[in-house]
């Protein structure tokens, strides 16, 4: 009986410190390792999405024994995915502060990747039209 208390307490420990993390269209692992990504974070904005795909979603909560999920590391780890999906754009769709229920910054968000087809596109037509 004392090892499963201390196996419990050893999963509680080191398993659910962090934020829960649902990743909505795609899987962390078919990602790619970006050092120079340039990522720009935004709330609450209207993306176009004609110049955007969008290419996931993620929802960061509470996992009730969470610790280091403060608003600087929920926003370092969504900067993380995004260079690993090789994002351009946060766009972050609901947000809530810390509070006594919860200590964690919780956040929804959506990556977005700028488009190349419509830039080419556009770069095209202008090209033709200029004299």
């Amino acid at each position: 009986m004392r090892h499963l208390i201390g196996f419990n307490i050893f999963v509680i420990a080191f398993v659910a410190c962090g934020p829960q993390i649902a990743r909505i269209g795609y899987d962390p692992g078919e990602g790619r390792d970006n050092a120079d990504c340039n990522v720009k974070i935004m709330k609450y904005a209207t993306i176009d999405t004609n110049l955007n795909e969008q290419i996931g979603m993620i929802e960061i909560t509470d996992g009730k024994f969470s610790t280091n999920c403060d608003e600087d590391e929920i926003l370092r780890l969504l900067i993380e995915e995004a260079c690993k999906l090789g994002a351009d754009i946060v766009n972050i769709t609901n947000s809530k502060q810390p509070s006594n229920l919860s200590k964690c910054y919780q956040v929804t968000a959506i990556f977005f990747r700028h488009n190349l087809q419509s830039e080419k596109a556009d770069s095209a037509i202008s090209a033709s039209t200029k004299p």
